[in-house]
């Protein structure tokens, strides 16, 4: 779709209203498969508009996260925090951001925090998995593991991934992380499976 020009709005009253609503309208109007580069300008434009809206500082460290650009996503991320605590999305992408850093400890806490925020944001739960395994900590590690198990069983059971709202949040699942899971080979299987759906549906 034609993306529709920005207005340039004043940082009070109505002019703050509607640019925020200029940056927030940005997102949807920018394919997913557009370069990284082209998607980092686009929201460094949003947060240039509306640098309250944390979901504008969260986008533009996923953009630069694209690019390499690793301590410059976690700033981002981090604002983005700052504006809303509770962005669970936030947290888990800094801890990804962290991880590229060498800062594993610091990543497994904002891994936690996500989950803390939303215990059925799975993504955090396989990145904080990861990252405990690699910081050889096994703390709270054999029930999350179950809690785990007992997830991918009520997913597959419905034959897809994932089950309306919650479906994006399976996406970052690759069957390589079962493979340091103690987790059924049918429970494998099926990850793989739904995984080779998604990318031939894609």
């Amino acid at each position: 779709p034609r993306q529709r020009p920005l207005r340039h709005a004043g940082p009070r009253g109505r002019g703050a209203a509607t640019a925020e609503a200029d940056a927030a309208s940005l997102a949807p109007c920018l394919s997913a498969a557009a370069p990284a580069p082209r998607r980092t300008t686009h929201y460094a434009e949003a947060v240039r508009l509306a640098p309250q809206l944390a979901e504008a500082h969260s986008n533009l460290g996923t953009a630069l996260k694209g690019l390499g650009r690793h301590a410059e996503a976690a700033a981002s991320y981090s604002a983005a925090i700052r504006l809303k605590p509770h962005l669970c999305e936030a947290h888990k992408n800094l801890g990804a951001a962290l991880t590229e850093l060498g800062r594993p400890r610091d990543a497994v806490a904002s891994f936690a925090t996500a989950l803390d925020i939303n215990p059925q944001f799975w993504p955090a739960l396989y990145d904080l998995l990861d990252g405990q395994q690699f910081l050889c900590d096994w703390r709270g590690r054999e029930a999350r593991l179950r809690e785990l198990e007992r997830h991918l069983d009520e997913w597959h059971s419905r034959g897809r991934l994932g089950a309306g709202p919650t479906e994006r949040l399976h996406a970052g699942l690759a069957p390589f992380h079962t493979l340091v899971w103690p987790v059924s080979d049918k429970t494998r299987r099926r990850v793989a499976l739904s995984r080779v759906r998604r990318d031939v549906e894609a």
